[in-house]
Order: C-alpha cells, then sequence, then structure tokens
C-alpha cells in the first residue's frame, strides 16, 4: 500500500497537467506514492503527453466524458494509497505543501479532510470556502451582487487568516486540492456523481460532516491554481453544469419551501443575465453565443421541462 494516492481528472488539459505532475516529482519527496490519471475522453493532445510518463504513473482513458465526480470515483476504486488526493490539473506544488498535509491528518485523526491555501499564478490569495451557500447567497447571486457580498466578507477575515497560519475548521474545501482518509471515502460513498461538474464538493463536504468527521484548510500550505483551464475553453458547459448542480444540491440539502424559493430566484437570475448578455463588452460573440445556449438549456431544466423534450445538451457532446 501506498502512502498516498494521487487522482487527476483531466479533460483536455495536457499542457497544464504536465506541468503539474512534473511539480509533483519535484517536491513531493520522501513519500511513496502513486499518480493516477483518469482521462475524461479528452481530445487536446493529452493522450500523447501523458506517454512521457507512462512508466510512472497509471493513466486510465474512458470512453466518453463521465464528469469530475464519476471519474475521481473511480480513480480512487483504482488506488491503494492510505491517504487520498483529488487534484485538478490545472494546480502546481511549490513547496512540501502535502507532506505538512499528511502529517497533520496523521496527528489528528477526527480530521477527515484538509485542503490547502490556494493562490492564483501572480500570487494573489483565493480565500478558502468557509460556509455551506446559504439560500441568502443563492438569491444574491441571482440577482449580481454576490461579488460585492463577498469582497465585503473577504475583508473583514482576510487579515485574520492570512496571518493565522494554522489550520482553522471549515465547513467545506475546494475539490481542486482535497486530501482525505480512505475511511471518509468508504463512509460516504464518495462523491455523488449526479453532479456532472460544480458542487460536488460542497455536497460531499456536507455528507463527510453530517458522518462527524472535521473538515480544516491550512494557510501555511499553499498550491497554485490556475482556475479552470479547461472548463472555461467550453462556456456552454460551464454555465450548463453550473444551474444543473446548483438544482441538485436545492433538491438535496434545502427545505421544500426554500427550494421553492431558490426556483423562483435562480429563473430570475438566468432570465437577467439573458437581457444584459448582449451588452457584456468584455465578451467575445463567440462566448456570448455560448453562454446564451447555457443558459437556455439551465432554463428547460429549472422549468421541468428537460425530461419532457430532447435537447444537445453539453453533458451529450
Amino acid at each position: 500500500m501506498k502512502t498516498l494516492s494521487i487522482i487527476i481528472v483531466n479533460y483536455n488539459s495536457g499542457e497544464e497537467l504536465i506541468v503539474c505532475i512534473k511539480s509533483i516529482r519535484r517536491y513531493l519527496t520522501n513519500v511513496s506514492y502513486e499518480i493516477i490519471v483518469v482521462d475524461n475522453n479528452s481530445t487536446d493532445n493529452s493522450r500523447e503527453l501523458l506517454k512521457e510518463f507512462s512508466a510512472e504513473i497509471k493513466t486510465i482513458i474512458l470512453e466518453t466524458n463521465t464528469g469530475f465526480s464519476s471519474a475521481n470515483n473511480y480513480g480512487v476504486d483504482k488506488s491503494t494509497g492510505e491517504y487520498l488526493l483529488l487534484l485538478n490539473p490545472d494546480t502546481i506544488l511549490i513547496d512540501s505543501t502535502l507532506k505538512e498535509m499528511i502529517k497533520f491528518l496523521n496527528l489528528y485523526p477526527d480530521v477527515g479532510v484538509v485542503g490547502p491555501f490556494l493562490i492564483g499564478k501572480n500570487g494573489e490569495n483565493h480565500l478558502p470556502p468557509h460556509y455551506f451557500p446559504l439560500l441568502k447567497h443563492q438569491i444574491m447571486e441571482a440577482l449580481f451582487i454576490h461579488n460585492y457580498y463577498w469582497k465585503y466578507k473577504k475583508r473583514l477575515h482576510q487579515e485574520n487568516l492570512m496571518n493565522q497560519l494554522s489550520p482553522f475548521e471549515v465547513d467545506w474545501i475546494s475539490g481542486a486540492c482535497f486530501l482525505f482518509v480512505r475511511e471518509v471515502f468508504t463512509q460516504t460513498g464518495g462523491l455523488d456523481e449526479r453532479f456532472h461538474l460544480y458542487a460536488e464538493d460542497v455536497d460531499w463536504c456536507k455528507r463527510i460532516r453530517e458522518r462527524g468527521w472535521k473538515i480544516y484548510c491550512y494557510p501555511k500550505c499553499k498550491i497554485v491554481h490556475l482556475k479552470g483551464s479547461s472548463t472555461h475553453k467550453d462556456f456552454n458547459s460551464l454555465v450548463y453544469n453550473r444551474y444543473k448542480s446548483k438544482r441538485i444540491y436545492g433538491q438535496k440539502h434545502y427545505t421544500p419551501l426554500k427550494y421553492i424559493i431558490l426556483h423562483f430566484w435562480v429563473l430570475i437570475g438566468l432570465i437577467l443575465r439573458l437581457i444584459v448578455l448582449p451588452f457584456r463588452v468584455n465578451q467575445k460573440v463567440k462566448e456570448k453565443r455560448a453562454r446564451l445556449k447555457g443558459y437556455v438549456y439551465s432554463i428547460i431544466i429549472w422549468t421541468g421541462f428537460g425530461s419532457m423534450i430532447t435537447f444537445n445538451s453539453p453533458e451529450k457532446k
């Protein structure tokens, strides 16, 4: 058995994936580990690039894009490590962060999951997720004011979090770098495969905490995250999957009344986005067309007509 199994789900992120693997080789020393790359039917040059590492990593090529959750679960099933790490291909190790996080899990058996402080390619800090998304957050997002709200919250917490290098408990952490003990997977069954992309990490953390495990962010440990290098190439899929996952999460975790309220405000938000889309000056025509399709697909799903009509959703490509 290896100490650590690293599962990387790849979809059209070949160049970033190779940089990620090389950073693991450089900084993860004196730890027995395996790398399992699950390729979600990429159409770029990922498979060719991976041949360079064929002797030292396990590559699993899927015939279709099964989604982030399903591919990660498949990778975990094929792993042997005592600890498991879900790692995005657009992440880069810059020091011995992974070893520090493994030590932390080993010291505190009641902690099931730990994540690092994610930073951007220019060193900017991405404030770690803290609270589960409440109904008020969903309404603010529908009305375009959530960014201002979170900026305000960040100002209140940023200095404290940055100066506090010791780990602190959170509701959930990002699936971009998600280190956990194997027992967490055994008890919860892993990621909910109904989530094709987005919100799967939030949902899983909620179920993990319900099992009595604690979840921590370790700000002393930092990893570069380039943020969505593959998903941002397909804005149709990005929009559609975000709203589909929002619906699944609401159905699972909100009361019937709150879900009805969520349903109303999400549709209002989608309509508002259709109205303002032509006026967005920072988006090219091609991106606007892709987003338009995503919004239309999302409205179809949220109005309940998705099961009654046939349409070429991004997942069916």
